[in-house]
């Protein structure tokens, strides 16, 4: 499940579009993981816990809809859709795709 933010008010990535992943997608390999973690402090922990509810679709289609060439950012909270290690090629080839023509990016903890 997933989160959209149309316009966040995260001071770290600024205005623009953002999404969180659910909690499970996060390796616990990460060094990150239950130790010091960004996404696992208040206040975004509380955002992450609750506002997961978008489907694939739900948020492919939100990712379309952005005009051409905007900046946003995938998993302010959150890694590479599947669980744990694993990885969701299925829906990471969804939101690639949905990103086409603009700049989405993020970052990965999963060994891959």
């Amino acid at each position: 499940m997933y989160q959209f933010t149309r316009v966040s008010s995260n001071v770290k990535t600024g205005p623009i579009p953002t999404t969180m992943t659910e909690r499970n997608s996060c390796p616990k390999s990460c060094a990150y993981f239950g130790n010091g973690c960004y996404a696992e402090n208040f206040p975004l922990v509380l955002h992450w816990q609750k506002r997961c509810t978008l489907s694939i679709n739900e948020l492919t289609d939100k990712i379309k809809k952005l005009p051409k060439g905007q900046l946003w950012r995938h998993n302010v909270a959150g890694d590479l859709p599947g669980d744990n290690e694993s990885i969701d090629t299925e829906q990471l080839d969804k939101i690639v795709s949905a990103n086409k023509g603009r700049r989405g990016f993020t970052y990965t903890h999963k060994t891959l």
